[in-house]
């Protein structure tokens, strides 16, 4: 973070490299006949975008708007963006860049009901179980009333795919754990 400031070139030399790098995979991977390719970085904290929405689109959007463009002019596939975080943000940004499938919404630091009702159309949601309190302090009838909740009101009309708003930490109790996989098997029964 520093280095955005005391070696501009060096970070712009280095983001460059980076979505070179992420290209020659990708582009590897599109000899394949695949459905998606997933993108990984984590633009949030828990506050927000950790280099100020500004700095972001002026660092990271561009370069990775032409990781977006190269892919989608080589193959017919979906984007996924993995980006842990408060992202809400730049939310229309991602979408301008053709990125279809974000991972993971995070209860705890978006409005995700929100966030579906303004952008869900346009993009298919992640995540949505509170992995900070509901998953490892509530029982599992809470569990799976949370998750039914989550369905109801994000899997309306599709584009929401229920999993844990981040990953699963050794807090979780078992019996949650389990609760939550039967749920998601009848779901799909």
């Amino acid at each position: 973070m520093m280095d955005i400031y005391d070696a501009p070139e060096f970070v712009n030399e280095l983001l460059d490299m980076i979505v070179e790098y992420a290209w020659g995979i990708a582009r590897q991977l599109l000899k394949y006949d695949i459905d998606a390719l997933k993108i990984n970085d984590d633009w949030g904290d828990q506050r927000g975008i950790m280099l100020g929405r500004d700095r972001w689109r002026s660092l990271i959007k561009p370069r990775i708007g032409e990781l977006c463009r190269r892919i989608k002019q080589t193959g017919n596939v979906d984007i996924f963006l993995h980006s842990d975080g408060n992202i809400s943000e730049i939310f229309p940004d991602i979408i301008e860049l053709g990125i279809t499938v974000v991972d993971p919404m995070q209860p705890e630091v978006m409005d995700i009901f929100e966030l579906k009702k303004q952008f869900g159309g346009d993009i298919t949601f992640i995540g949505g179980m509170n992995t900070q309190n509901t998953m490892p302090f509530g029982k599992p009838e809470e569990v799976v009333e949370e998750a039914r909740t989550l369905v109801r009101k994000l899997g309306k009309n599709g584009g929401f795919i229920l999993t844990p708003g981040i990953l699963v930490q050794e807090d979780v109790p078992m019996e949650n754990i389990l609760a939550f996989i039967e749920f998601c098997r009848k779901q799909a029964s």
